[in-house]
């Protein structure tokens, strides 16, 4: 009899940490579950926030990038090419759109700056890329602000 109580309680004790195992792999498995759930919100939220801005102020930038290099590759015709007319409705192509250029990049920069000041601080402080980006962009404004 002695031997029967010891499987007994054996197969009692194997049957206690059997369900422990049990609620502690399901707690593992929801606490995953739900970490997963939280990244994939900030994604959503981020990407809702940001929205197409990032994209945009890289093809501003590729923009303004391509007439700063044209700058140096046509500079024996800049003189007359950036010679403002009497009326600003006359002005030349290359000189509305040099400007309109560097607009659009100081406006798609402080856009993409607001979008990223409204997110969580947390949301900053973890994400790498965002805090590269964030300085970037508040090197751009410190260059229009130079420009002042």
């Amino acid at each position: 009899m002695a031997g029967i109580d010891a499987s007994t309680l054996l197969a009692f004790a194997a049957g206690i940490a059997g369900t422990v195992s049990a609620f502690g792999d399901k707690y593992l498995f929801d606490y995953r579950l739900a970490k997963r759930q939280l990244e994939s919100d900030e994604r959503s939220s981020i990407a809702t926030v940001l929205g197409a801005r990032p994209g945009q102020l890289r093809r501003v930038a590729s923009r303004l990038h391509s007439r700063v290099e044209s700058l140096d590759r046509d500079a024996d015709d800049l003189h007359t090419w950036l010679r403002p007319a009497e009326r600003s409705t006359d002005d030349g192509y290359y000189l509305r759109s040099s400007a309109q250029r560097g607009f659009m990049f100081v406006t798609f920069a402080a856009l993409l700056q607001q979008a990223l000041d409204s997110l969580p601080h947390e949301t900053m402080r973890v994400r790498r890329d965002l805090q590269h980006q964030y300085v970037l962009l508040e090197l751009a404004t410190q260059a229009r602000r130079a420009l002042k």
